[in-house]
């Protein structure tokens, strides 16, 4: 009896025990939201997609083959493979990588990022990659003996990848099994993973789990930067004392925040009246709405209402244009048309001034883009450029004034800094050297070009991420016709781009959005292709110094959608998405 009883006391320990919560490890590291996101996001071998049926340039049309499941993601990587007869496709030669654009029912849109063997050919076929090669990838020193990079390394070698540890962040792939970079970095006070493509940049998952003990790094010195700021500057809390500061976002419900309903897409602040106070301006696709600060508060001031139900606004801007002591607003709007089938967006862009106490028109219906930079001397510039029958942009970048005897906007010379710059929202001037400019790619990666000799001089040491906040058709100068189908695609959708800026009065520095979280369009398949990462945007201010581009200054990063900012008052203010659509104003800095 008394045997029974210690066995049964002792069978009730061990339960207790095995149900029992585990304690976290010592060192509080868990990988495993990282290898299963590996796991699920790719098949463990190659599944056939489709075929290509068309091609135009860089970009192909394949059909889905009949009884997928597995649909892909918008902005998801797949491969392009050869198409022998006879071979089965896991033995076929690899041609290229594309990213999916868009799904139309059974036809996929994809554009090429990588190609192995030149151009793709119809017949190509299409797989979603089997599991990839590894590119394991930490700045930390001594590795080896360091056990959460050990854990990573025997986790990724558990699950059967080809691991391939590197001491260099950029790899070369012209060819062979798919690959991704899997990043271990390290902050104060955690380690943070981040899967990336290798051929588009573009950030797959990003995680972060907490550390309590200081490591060492291979490189301490690589974000150091000196840069010195006059004492009267008005942004103090912003001194680069070598180290990268990320702040905090300033009460996300207290002063300065304004809570927004439905989406917009657009902020700047203007004097529009000349009362010293600078007014928040709104763009929306209904129009202009502005709001007067007043107590650490926004109250409803003034709006314009866009005449058209067509009329899409893509950029805003503003500067004194009439020298008349008030800013102007620059709208640049597109108008969506449609012909035979055929989408397309004709520029009717107009200029707003403060006038009998109201928003009035200065100019409209301007047949060209419209921003406004600052120079090297800190000078604001008005600059404009023409769209393209077939694309976004066409010819130079010009400059434009108002003329008063005339009573209308006029295209002025060419603006030589920008001579060879394809468009007019893509570039920024090194605020140190004439010869230098600042060009943010099509493909997210910014470039340190030498304008003299039209030449590279250095990039960016990540990709900023997809902006798709804001969409227009543009014709096509062909269908894109699917196999089988009698009507085609007669048009492509463009995205307006982030706001790129240079900020004299803030260190020097260049800024733009980081873009880890889907865009608008793009939040829904994207979310489904992350899995369960929350990836996270940030504001960046970047300076090239020396050979590199470096980024001296990083805001926090947010779980939440950064749709655009501005300066004012010493502080950066974004135009941010709740998860619930609704959008917000708020200071940062």
């Amino acid at each position: 009896m008394n045997n029974k009883k210690s066995f049964a006391w002792f069978t009730l320990f061990v339960l207790l025990l095995l149900s029992y919560p585990k304690a976290p490890q010592a060192n509080g590291l868990d990988w495993s939201e990282t290898l299963s996101f590996l796991r699920e996001k790719f098949p463990r071998a190659y599944v056939h997609m489709g075929d290509v049926v068309e091609t135009n340039g860089n970009r192909v049309v394949f059909n889905l083959k009949t009884g997928t499941t597995e649909l892909p993601s918008r902005g998801s990587e797949l491969m392009v493979t050869s198409h022998e007869p006879g071979v089965p496709v896991y033995l076929q030669k690899e041609s290229g990588i594309i990213k999916v654009i868009s799904i139309l029912d059974d036809r996929v849109l994809a554009q090429g990022v990588a190609s192995f063997k030149g151009s793709f050919e119809k017949g190509d076929s299409i797989v979603m990659p089997a599991s990839p090669t590894v590119y394991l990838y930490t700045q930390i020193r001594d590795k080896e003996s360091f056990l959460p990079y050990k854990n990573l390394l025997q986790g990724l070698i558990d699950e059967h990848l080809e691991v391939v540890e590197t001491h260099d962040a950029t790899i070369s792939n012209n060819g062979g099994p798919y690959g991704v970079l899997l990043r271990l970095d390290a902050g104060n006070g955690y380690l943070a993973t981040k899967i990336q493509s290798i051929y588009s940049g573009n950030t797959f998952y990003s995680g972060s789990v907490p550390l309590e003990t200081a490591v060492a790094l291979s490189n301490p010195d690589e974000n150091k930067v000196n840069v010195n700021i006059p004492e009267k500057q008005a942004v103090a809390p912003m001194v680069l004392d070598g180290t990268v500061h990320p702040r905090k976002t300033q009460t996300l419900d207290g002063e300065g925040y304004l809570s927004l309903d439905g989406e917009y897409k657009r902020l700047v602040f203007a004097d529009m009246d000349a009362d010293g106070k600078q007014e928040l301006i709104l763009l929306k696709d209904q129009g202009i709405f502005g709001f007067k600060p007043v107590d650490g508060k926004y109250l409803a001031w003034k709006h314009f209402l866009f005449k058209g139900s067509d009329l899409l606004g893509i950029h805003l801007h503003c500067g004194d244009m009439d020298m008349d002591g008030k800013d102007e607003l620059l709208v640049t709007l597109v108008e969506e048309t449609e012909h035979l089938g055929k989408k397309d967006s004709i520029l009717k862009s107009l200029i707003l001034t403060f006038a009998n106490d109201t928003l009035t028109i200065l100019d409209e219906h301007l047949p060209f883009y419209l921003r406004t930079i600052q120079d090297r001397g800190g000078k604001v510039v008005f600059i404009g450029q023409a769209g393209g029958q077939y694309e976004p942009y066409a010819g130079p970048i010009f400059q434009i004034h108002y003329d008063k005897n005339q009573k209308k906007v006029v295209k002025g010379p060419l603006y030589k800094p920008a001579a060879e710059v394809f468009s007019l929202y893509q570039f920024n001037l090194d605020p140190f050297d004439e010869d230098r400019l600042l060009i943010l790619e099509p493909n997210n990666d910014l470039y340190g070009y030498h304008a003299s000799s039209e030449k590279i001089g250095t990039i960016s040491p990540r990709n900023y991420g997809a902006y798709e906040e804001i969409s227009y058709p543009v014709k096509l100068k062909k269908e894109v016709y699917s196999q089988g189908e009698f009507y085609g695609i007669g048009y492509k959708t463009v995205f307006a781009p982030r706001r790129f800026v240079l900020n004299k009065e803030h260190a020097n520095l260049v800024f733009l959005i980081n873009k880890e979280r889907a865009s608008n369009i793009a939040r829904a398949a994207f979310n489904k292709f992350l899995g369960k990462s929350s990836a996270k945007d940030q504001i960046l201010g970047i300076m090239w110094q020396g050979d590199r581009l470096i980024e001296p200054w990083k805001s926090e990063a947010m779980e939440r959608d950064i749709i655009d900012f501005c300066f004012a008052g010493g502080y950066i203010h974004i135009l941010g998405r709740n998860t619930n659509g609704n959008c917000f104003v708020s200071p940062i800095l």
